[in-house]
């Protein structure tokens, strides 16, 4: 649902994605309080008091790792390995290109042929089984259990988010920052006490947000402070001047598609073609 509303309506991917976990969630409140799905337990005497999910046999329960006296989790092992098997694809692939264009400017990967709303859907069905997979990892390794509250409560929605910007938007990078916000988050709740509440962990994955997006915006731009001192425009020809030229052409209302004309024309200010000039040999090789 995401990608579909991301491909064809434009809408942004994780306000819908976070407003959709309450949709998950309340599915299921619904199949554990209000119905006598197959997910719901219906014989122990603990659910016939109060509703609760059915417990996984232990067959199902997924192994685990035993290095010493740590245990290593099967779902910490098969993301370690998607996560590196990501990175091969978006850094030695074309479909990785492809996808690191579209990322960086959806106009561009449009002008230069690329299915941009393919690659959006195939993504976000990408992120979304990924997504499943962590979820059967929670039960299959932890729980055990199917929690109605654990989706809101856990908040596992919003953690991701905050894992994969302190990744750097990295699939490897994503992986450390989901092993420090696990300590975080079981820190909190070791700490837990009338004077540290569960609650402040969240608080501080959102300062830690906040900060980390900060820090990325004040790389990418910098802010300058004073008044600007008036001053002729530079011309057409002069040192810097066909790079001012076409800033202000594409500032007073030209189009996308003449920026190239404008970038291309000469000092003598003759017209140029709309698009740029091939190299020679280009022709060729392609």
């Amino acid at each position: 649902i995401p990608g579909l509303l991301r491909a064809y309506m434009h809408t942004n991917e994780i306000l819908t994605s976070l407003k959709l976990n309450y949709v998950g969630g309340l599915g299921i409140y619904y199949l554990i309080f209000n119905s006598t799905s197959y997910w719901r337990d219906l014989n122990s005497s603990s659910a016939l008091v109060f509703p609760q999910g059915k417990t996984l046999k232990s067959p199902g329960w997924w192994p685990a790792l035993h290095l010493g006296g740590t245990v290593v989790p099967l779902g910490f092992l098969i993301g370690l390995l998607c996560a590196m098997g990501l990175t091969v694809v978006l850094r030695s692939s074309r479909y990785g290109f492809q996808l690191r264009v579209i990322g960086g400017s959806p106009q561009a990967g449009k002008y230069a042929g690329m299915r941009t709303r393919t690659a959006i859907l195939v993504v976000m069905l990408v992120s979304g089984a990924l997504a499943g997979l962590a979820g059967a990892s929670q039960v299959g390794d932890f729980s055990h259990l199917l929690d109605p509250t654990g989706l809101q409560q856990a908040q596992w929605g919003y953690s991701g988010i905050v894992g994969t910007a302190l990744g750097a938007f990295n699939p490897v990078g994503t992986v450390f920052g989901a092993l420090f916000l696990g300590a975080l988050i079981n820190a909190g709740f070791t700490l837990q006490s009338a004077t540290f509440p569960q609650g402040l962990v969240g608080t501080m994955e959102g300062i830690i947000l906040f900060c980390v997006l900060s820090a990325g915006s004040l790389t990418l731009y910098r802010v300058k402070f004073g008044s600007s001192r008036g001053g002729a425009a530079p011309k057409v020809g002069s040192p810097g001047g066909q790079s001012d030229a076409g800033i202000e052409q594409h500032a007073s209302g030209v189009g996308a598609d003449d920026t190239f004309a404008v970038l291309s024309a000469g000092a003598n200010g003759e017209p140029a073609s709309t698009l740029p000039p091939v190299p020679d040999g280009l022709g060729e090789a392609s």
